[in-house]
């Protein structure tokens, strides 16, 4: 039974008007339930103009087999962090 469950994925993010001439410099995850701003697990970005690029392996081995979300945010350069937007996943113990 696999106990170790990866969520690969590549976020490529375009901002709009509202966040032109704003650099982000920090990012993070948590799942389901929100720790709060800046308490979330540390995520690396690169930033290229207006894109920001999120390669990265999340590791849910500790959830529990079923329904959960995956939430992730950013923070500026001024340290205003954003909303954070969630997607839905089902983790299956295999």
């Amino acid at each position: 039974m696999k106990t170790h469950v990866f969520i690969s994925f590549l976020i490529l993010l375009t901002w709009g008007m509202g966040l032109r001439g704003q650099m982000l410099t920090r990012a993070e995850y948590f799942f389901d339930t929100d720790p709060g701003t800046g308490k979330g697990f540390p995520l690396n970005i690169e930033v290229s103009g207006e894109q920001v690029l999120l390669t990265t392996n999340i590791i849910c081995s500790n959830l529990s087999e079923g329904h959960h979300h995956l939430f992730i945010r950013f923070c500026n350069e001024h340290g205003v962090w954003g909303q954070a937007q969630g997607r839905p996943f089902f983790k299956d113990n295999l």
